[in-house]
């Protein structure tokens, strides 16, 4: 019996750090057992993130037509990501331009081809709300075959919305368990946070930020190192012990994190 082909669909390509290297993690996973998978980017041209040397030596593959991914599938995965988390229309469509479009034409030509459907690592704002927005992600999950969700709290989405599923840990949060890179035994702590500050300003969220700087000045022997994949400027200070570095591929960043003595973030496509 063949392996099943897998389309492989997440937040990939626009160059946000744990998105690609979630992209990273499954597609190279399935790639060692065999399983033909193809990943779907919403990148374009020289401004797709995972037409990188990193994808091209581990013989990954990567399209961003949606017609040709779905034609080659027998299955749809979705891995990583704010799935459950719903937005509202106007400010989604303005934060990420041309994105809803995308995901709403490849979920529904997967429902109109067949595809088996489902998610893994996926992440919600602890709400029980099934009138999910966009509506791609209320389509994507409607008959979706299985779910796992990083956190416990979603766990009572997926009950409302009859769909089979369990809770792992952020797969992107354990990819230091992956990367051949040794731990550092001494020296200052080190804590990386994957936020992005501007979704912390459309969630009203930004006092966070004068937390994390709070906190930056009472711990000085602590280096926190922001991840802020929504900006692609050079690296500069945030604050007192609390850096941004410059945009960097999704293995580099791995190498990066697995240098941490922990890790936090905020993603919520």
């Amino acid at each position: 019996m063949s392996q099943p082909r897998v389309a492989l669909a997440g937040f990939y390509g626009l160059g946000n750090y744990g998105d690609d290297l979630m992209a990273h993690i499954c597609a190279v996973h399935l790639a060692e057992h065999g399983i033909p998978c193809t990943l779907f980017s919403l990148g374009e041209g020289d401004r797709d993130s995972l037409a990188t040397p990193e994808f091209l030596r581990a013989g990954l593959r990567s399209t961003n037509d949606a017609r040709a991914l779905v034609q080659g599938a027998d299955i749809l995965v979705w891995g990583g990501g704010g799935l459950l988390v719903s937005w509202k229309e106007r400010v989604y469509r303005r934060r990420f331009p041309g994105v809803a479009e995308k995901f709403d034409r490849l979920v529904r030509l997967a429902r109109d081809q067949g595809l088996v459907r489902c998610a893994i690592s996926v992440g919600g704002n602890d709400g029980t709300d099934t009138a999910l927005s966009p509506d791609y992600k209320r389509l994507f999950l409607d008959g979706a075959r299985y779910v796992s969700v990083r956190n416990p709290s979603d766990l009572g989405l997926l009950r409302a919305l009859g769909i089979d599923g369990d809770c792992f840990p952020d797969l992107v949060w354990r990819a230091g368990n992956r990367e051949p890179v040794r731990r550092r035994s001494a020296g200052p702590m080190r804590i990386g946070l994957d936020i992005y500050f501007s979704n912390l300003g459309d969630q009203k969220a930004l006092h966070f930020g004068l937390l994390l700087q709070a906190l930056a000045w009472k711990c000085p022997d602590v280096t926190f190192v922001c991840l802020n994949s929504t900006r692609r400027a050079a690296g500069s200070s945030i604050g007192c012990g609390c850096t941004r570095p410059p945009t960097t591929r999704a293995r580099r960043w791995a190498r990066r994190c697995s240098g941490t003595t922990a890790c936090s973030g905020s993603r919520g496509r």
